[in-house]
Parts: structure tokens; sequence; C-alpha cells
């Protein structure tokens, strides 16, 4: 009886705080950016999730029959919401855009498949709950599947587009997010195993309930640091672009001289070479190149210097003296160490296989 008033408590809290805090954001003034917009649909969507745990939970009833039953999957929503945030630092939306319309397609399928059972089998209670519990049982399964694999996708975009979030400062909030939410989803995970092998369907609402508490605090706090966190930002950005441009001031004769020593000397082709070695050949220190290089390509070390040997096998590839070597040579001398290595760069670059390239090249000339 205390774990279950404790519980509601909990829940009746959250989404108290999610609905006053969203309504707050909503009538404030950095809800205008899209990345504020889009943790405030999060926060509001767990709001949602967790009042009907809360419903249920107390067992409340409504005087309008289907409500007592129906349930909608919010949860479905929480990962597309927090990867279109994710991509909304680099601006490429269209792949989660595609995520969040199959996640609203979901929402709908299991509620009009709730709504149906129950208009089915209003008249007889017992059947009724059976097949509803079954539903419910799918949509968490289906929903775990679904949010870990969009949070893996999301995680694997910011390991590429790691530079670009590093632009920004209390970043690192976001990387504990990623613990986090593998954490939460892992114990839902368990929970669901544990569910379906050991426990009946009282001890089910108790470990699912515990879950929800869980999450709601969690997602919560990565919800709520977000938007501060990216408030902060936004109100020092203007500082943080002048100081940006006052360094590029500074560094600019210093910069444009590295990089035509880089160009025309080619030591990106070097296979070993590294930030310290180049900075070391070049008299500077690694902090310093670091950044001038961020300043001059708006890209790490190793995206830059990628990006050169993929422009440097692009003319060895479109030269008819190297017509006649394999793509190993000309990974080897563009300064790619590993062939697996420059397939995956120059596909990321040029939107095609090195062969992909070479082909469409021979083509052109052809028809030339």
């Amino acid at each position: 009886m205390f774990y279950e008033k404790l519980l509601s408590n909990i829940l009746l809290i959250s989404f108290s705080q999610g609905f006053i805090v969203a309504i707050f954001v909503a009538l404030g003034k950095y809800y205008k950016s899209r990345r504020v917009r889009l943790l405030t649909a999060m926060v509001t969507l767990l709001s949602l999730n967790t009042l009907q745990a809360w419903i249920h939970l107390n067992h409340i009833t409504f005087s309008i029959g289907f409500l007592n039953y129906v349930f909608v999957p919010w949860f479905f929503l929480l990962m597309p919401y927090f990867y279109l945030f994710i991509r909304a630092f680099t601006g490429e939306f269209k792949p989660a855009k595609t995520i969040l319309w199959v996640a609203y397609m979901m929402v709908f399928l299991f509620f009009f498949l709730t709504l149906g059972m129950y208009f089915k089998y209003k008249n007889d209670i017992s059947i009724l709950k059976n097949y509803l519990w079954d539903i419910n049982r799918i949509a968490e399964v289906f929903g775990l599947i679904f949010n870990w694999s969009i949070l893996i996708a999301a995680y694997r975009f910011y390991r590429k587009n790691r530079s670009r979030f590093n632009r920004y400062s209390n970043i690192r909030w976001l990387k504990i997010s990623f613990v986090l939410t593998h954490i939460l989803f892992f114990i839902w995970f368990v929970a669901i195993i544990s569910t379906y092998f050991f426990g009946n369907r009282f001890k089910f609402d108790h470990v699912y309930n515990t879950l929800r508490a869980a999450s709601a605090i969690i997602i919560y706090w990565i919800v709520y640091t977000g938007i501060y966190r990216f408030s902060i930002t936004r109100e020092n950005s203007g500082k943080n672009d002048q100081d940006a441009n006052s360094l590029d001031e500074e560094m600019k004769s210093e910069c444009e001289k590295f990089m035509q020593i880089i160009l025309e000397k080619e030591l990106y082709t070097d296979e070993m070479l590294s930030l310290k070695s180049l900075a070391q050949y070049l008299n500077v220190s690694p902090k310093r190149l670091s950044k001038m290089i961020a300043c001059y390509s708006g890209k790490n070390f190793t995206e830059f210097i990628n990006d050169l040997r993929i422009e440097k096998a692009k003319k060895l590839l479109l030269d008819p003296e190297y017509a006649r070597y394999s793509l190993s040579v000309i990974a080897l001398d563009s300064g790619f160490n590993s062939r697996s290595r420059f397939y995956t760069h120059f596909k990321r670059v040029t939107g095609m296989t090195p062969s992909e390239f070479r082909k469409q090249a021979g083509s052109t000339r052809r028809n030339v």
C-alpha cells in the first residue's frame, strides 16, 4: 500500500511538473529555437505517458466506457523526437522525419487496435482484458526495439559529427544522456524478459510502473538539462561568435601559410600522419593547429585530412596514367593505410564507391 502510494505521488509530480514546464517553455523566448521545441515535445509526450500510468495505477474510471480500457503508446514518439533534436545540430532532418512518421503510425495502429477490441468485446470484460493485456505487451516489445534502435542511430550520428557538436558549450550533458538512456532501455529489456518468464500480471504492473517512474526521472532530467543548457548556449552565442571572429583574424595569416604548406607538399598523403607529427613539422602546438584547422575548415583534424585524401584520390582516379593501377594503390598513394577506410570515406564524401566513380569517369571520357 505504501509502495503504491509513493509510486503514485512520484508519477503525479512527474507529469504535473512536465506539463507546467512545457507550457512555461512554450510561452518563453527560447521556444523559437527548433531544438528547444523538440525537447518540449519530448517532455509533453513523456508527461502524457506518465499521466496514463498514474490513471491506471489509481484505478480511476471515466463515464465514457472506452477511456477505461484504451491506451495510447506515447513512448513510441520519445526517441524519434530525440533523434530529430540530435540532427537539428546539423540541419539534416530527412531520415529522422521519416522515422517520426513511422512512430506516429505505430501509435495510431495500437490505439485503434485497442479501440477495436473494446467495441468488439465490451460485453465480456474478462476476454477484453486478456486481449488488451496481450496488445499492451506487444506494444512494449515493439516500443523497446524501435526506441533502442533509434537511440543507437542517434549516437552513431553524434559520433560521426562530433566536431559540429563540440562547437557548442555545455554539451557534456548530451553524452551523459546517451549513457542514461541506454541504461534505462536495458532495465526495460530486463523487465520484459522477467515478466514473460517469471512474472504474473500483478507483478507486471508493479515492474512497469516502477520503470515508468524511473524513466520519468531520467528523461525529465535529460530534457530539462537540455533546455537549460541550450538556453545558456544561445545567450552566450553572440559573445562566442565575436571571440571566434577575432580569433580568425589573429590566426588568419599563420593559418593560410600552414594550409599552403600542407597542400603544396601534400603532407596528407603520409599514411602515418597525426596531429602531433604535423604540428611538429609546422613548429606549432597540436592544440593551436587543431584550432586553426577547425577555424579554417569547420572540421576536426581527422575529417580535414581524410577529405584532402579523398580529393587526391579523385584526381588519381581521373588520371589516365593511373587507370592500370588497382584501387589499393590509389588508396595508399592518397594517404589511406586501409582499403576499407578508403572505401568508407570515399563513399561518405562522394556518395559512390571508388569503382563507381572510376567507371563513371571512364564513361564520361568516352562520350567526350
